[in-house]
């Protein structure tokens, strides 16, 4: 998500975590020893989650392909490409773009604080000339891509102030500061500001409190008309979003996710549910699963879920920072959301934050050598498997930036780059009729060296050190030293 970077520039010095562990999400901010004058606290704006909004027309929406193959339109650094913004960059590759992939999920389109323009902490919602470019730039760029669909970033966990820590404008929603969460840091922490001990405050967080900006009361109904309206009217009809990735999705309760998208209409939705805690496949597969179901609430449209558990087990599978022995059977663990709920998983092998130029969290590369990386192998998982599968940028397309943009690395056995593979691999899926919910197999026994699946009767994946050899009737499709994929005749 987005936030590590700010945390450090506005309230945290960063420490490191154990290798292979995520230095993901800031740890949730225990309230308990702040001292929150309870008696100030007056005239809370009125809670109901049955609130009836003005009836907006339906859009026309389409169905999305399940086959097909969500690409990452962007890194931790596309906000500082010089000269002609991130917006022409994506024109200047819609080709590629639009004949390979089904959505572009682009970066937050408000505009955000010079010390954060990554996009990560909106200030004016509806101003959309941002770091990434100019507004009109955005809109050539959603309709260059076509017939790929564009879904947009959603930052609504927090906003930042525009002035000072919580006074809200373009949109204001509410008076200062009914908007915002009671337990919200401004509160105690802003000496000199308007909002230091104010009077004025929402209702309690639902979620885990964020601590860079404000976090927003998605309780009080003024706050949920104001997000619907600017989802609906601006991203969604205006600007030409088909769809929605909602950022820090655990800082406040999934069922307004679920609100939000009936509200808006998206054909595709994803939360970007990031744990906590350590990684533990079976806790963090618990809390993902949880949070797709909330979203269902109050007669909520259900969201799908980035399957943080498999990163979790892929990161672990090809070895570590401290031992390089691999771990087949971590492909194999049923915690994955994608083995759990296939429909409403989102399968990736690196974004902005675990890879990129931050790189908290990335599967095991040394350097761009293909002997030494392994996000090849994540690739021939995700795009031969169950969920709806993402493409970094940064393993897609070429740039001067060097952190993890291999996309021209050769692949050992497959003799042939990065890109040319993922490349092959979403033109397999295709022709082959994979889906987000394809049926899944376990071929043998998988040990730590060698992992083997079927998916719908049509294709067999061998991750491993060792050849595997089908029965009588499969083809051997595409291959490396560490992998082989087989179509049935």
């Amino acid at each position: 998500m987005n936030k590590h970077f700010l945390l450090l520039l506005l309230l945290l010095i960063f420490t490191g975590c154990p290798d292979n562990q995520p230095a993901n999400e800031p740890e949730t901010q225990t309230i308990s020893d702040v001292p929150i004058v309870e008696e100030l606290i007056i005239e809370r704006k009125p809670f109901d989650d049955n609130y009836t909004y003005e009836s907006k027309k339906e859009l026309t929406t389409d169905t999305i392909d399940e086959s097909g193959v969500l690409l990452q339109g962007f890194h931790w650094d596309s906000c500082k490409v010089a000269n002609k913004g991130w917006y022409k960059e994506i024109s200047d590759n819609k080709s590629e773009i639009s004949n390979t992939f089904s959505i572009v999920w682009f970066p937050p389109s408000t505009i955000s604080p010079d010390f954060a323009p990554q996009g990560y902490g909106p200030t004016q919602l509806n101003n959309l000339d941002s770091q990434y470019g100019s507004k009109s730039e955005l809109k050539q760029a959603i309709s260059d891509i076509a017939p790929a669909k564009a879904i947009g970033d959603i930052v609504i966990n927090h906003r930042a102030g525009s002035a000072n820590w919580g006074t809200f404008t373009n949109p204001i929603w509410d008076d200062d500061f009914y908007s915002i969460c009671s337990e919200d840091e401004g509160f105690t922490q802003a000496k000199g500001d308007p909002m230091f001990k104010n009077t004025k405050r929402g209702s309690p967080d639902t979620g885990e409190v964020y601590s860079a900006f404000r976090d927003l009361d998605h309780t009080n109904a003024i706050v949920k008309k104001g997000i619907i309206d600017w989802m609906y009217d601006l991203m969604r009809t205006e600007v030409g979003f088909k769809g929605w990735r909602y950022d820090y999705v655990k800082g406040f309760d999934g069922k307004y996710i679920g609100l939000y998208n009936k509200e808006t209409y998206p054909e595709f939705s994803v939360g970007e549910y990031w744990p906590t805690k350590t990684f533990n496949s079976s806790e963090w597969s618990t809390a993902i699963s949880d949070w797709i179901n909330k979203t269902a609430n109050i007669g909520g449209v259900k969201s799908r879920a980035f399957d943080f558990v498999l990163k979790g087990n892929l990161n672990e599978a090809f070895g570590t920072k401290t031992n390089s022995a691999w771990n087949m059977t971590k492909l194999n663990d049923e915690n994955n959301i994608f083995r759990k709920d296939p429909s409403h998983a989102v399968t990736f092998v690196d974004n902005h934050d675990t890879g990129s130029t931050q790189s908290h969290w990335p599967i095991y590369h040394k350097s761009t050598d293909s002997l030494e990386s392994h996000v090849y192998l994540g690739y021939v998982f995700i795009l031969t498997h169950p969920g709806y599968p993402a493409v970094a940028w940064q393993h897609y397309f070429k740039s001067d930036v060097t952190a993890q943009f291999i996309s021209d690395m050769t692949i050992k056995g497959y003799d042939k780059t990065l890109k040319e593979l993922i490349k092959e691999l979403i033109e397999l899926r295709k022709s082959t009729g994979l889906k987000s919910n394809s049926t899944f197999e376990i071929v043998g026994t998988t040990t730590s060296d060698d992992y083997t699946a079927m998916i719908d009767d049509k294709l067999i994946i061998r991750i491993g050190k060792n050849k595997f050899i089908p029965d009588a009737g499969w083809t051997l499709k595409i291959s490396g030293d560490t992998f082989q994929i087989f179509t049935k005749d």
